[in-house]
């Protein structure tokens, strides 16, 4: 991820190339203030339902949609609002939250993420 860019610059470069904060911020029901205060740093990432509007009125997809999440998580110094759900209610959550432990405790290296994320990829290929 790149670590420079932060979710208000993600925010307005991805909004500026598509319509005026005005026209942003009337759809997603929030000041003209509000939303240049998020894009400046000024406020942190919002909450994430409306991570999750801003990211729909953007149309964000894919990767971009996965960064815009990650780089609210990282603003707010929570986990990206895309994945508590994930890891606390899943059938797979009491799973998920061991491997994490797991990971922790054995000081997991980038390379040990990066090898099971390829694992799971080709399973899903």
């Amino acid at each position: 991820m790149d670590e420079v860019m932060s979710f208000g610059d993600f925010l307005q470069q991805r909004r500026s190339s598509m319509m005026r904060q005005k026209v942003l911020a009337e759809k997603l029901g929030i000041t003209v203030s509000y939303l240049c205060e998020i894009e400046n740093g000024r406020k942190d990432p919002p909450q994430y339902e409306l991570v999750v509007k801003i990211a729909d009125v953007l149309n964000l997809k894919g990767t971009d949609r996965e960064r815009f999440f990650d780089l609210a998580g990282k603003g707010r110094n929570e986990v990206s609002p895309d994945l508590p759900e994930y890891i606390m209610n899943s059938d797979v959550a009491d799973t998920v939250r061991m491997a994490l432990r797991t990971a922790k405790s054995s000081k997991a290296s980038v390379q040990d993420w990066l090898d099971f994320v390829q694992r799971m990829q080709s399973k899903s290929v």
